[in-house]
């Protein structure tokens, strides 16, 4: 499971070359819990997910996501007794 940590809405605010796990959009591409990082080159910048899949994009393409991070909502069943 994973929950909401942050969104990225601009093209200033992405955290390049850092790992993290969006949903959303990003140029053409549309991205559901996706583990990546983005790539800022001399000629295009990139979204590369972990199965080396890539996605380019422009400064002025729409951007929409977000930032998740695994979380564990495991939890004992109510009345279940304690070990």
């Amino acid at each position: 499971m994973y929950r909401k940590i942050g969104e990225i809405n601009g093209f200033s605010e992405i955290p390049w070359g850092k790992e993290i796990i969006i949903t959303g959009s990003v140029g053409n591409g549309w991205y559901w819990q996706a583990k990546g990082n983005f790539i800022k080159g001399e000629s295009s910048c990139r979204f590369k997910d972990e199965c080396d899949v890539f996605t380019q994009f422009i400064p002025g393409d729409f951007i929409s996501l977000n930032v998740l991070e695994e979380a564990s909502y495991a939890r004992k069943p109510e009345g279940s007794e304690k070990e």
